[in-house]
């Protein structure tokens, strides 16, 4: 049985877009399972508590959203507590480690509450930080590939805040 056969007779909510997403991810104890590639339209702030948003590493999420030092842009914010990411496949737009430029940059997840859950992710090609930390009690972070998240000597593959 595949992962999204097992996905479904779990009762996954399965979302294929950025606006369905948005919608699932503000729902308490949701399972949401992402069933087909899309390109993030706007930042996916997850709210709900016990959240799980998996995938079988089949499609890829890109984003394009950047921020400057005056407006945040990462394509996922965690602000619900224990929520889990688990085999998803982030790309977003700065492959290019070489580029120096301060003004703009990316971060895929940004966290903002305790106790969540990343795992077997691949997250590639942020500017600035594949995982961006304020808070981190209770994290979990395994078997992720992270890779390309960095400007030269500028960026971070996780980066904890104190």
């Amino acid at each position: 049985m595949t992962r999204k056969e097992k996905a479904k007779e779990m009762g996954y909510v399965f979302v294929s877009n950025t606006n369905d997403l948005l919608k699932e991810i503000k729902k308490d104890g949701n399972k949401i399972f992402i069933a087909g590639s899309f390109e993030f339209m706007e930042r996916a702030n997850i709210t709900g508590k016990n959240v799980t948003i998996e995938s079988d590493k089949n499609h890829v999420i890109t984003s394009n959203l950047w921020f400057t030092k005056f407006r945040f842009y990462e394509s996922f914010t965690i602000t619900g507590k224990n929520v889990t990411i688990k085999g998803l496949v982030l790309k977003g737009s700065d492959c290019d480690i070489r580029t120096l430029d301060y003004k703009f940059a990316q971060t895929a997840i940004r966290c903002h509450a305790d106790s969540f859950h990343i795992e077997n992710c691949s997250i590639t090609c942020f500017g600035w930080a594949a995982l961006y930390m304020h808070r981190y009690q209770g994290a979990l972070i395994e078997q992720c590939y992270l890779a390309s998240n960095k400007n030269a000597g500028y960026g971070y593959g996780v980066w904890f805040e104190g």
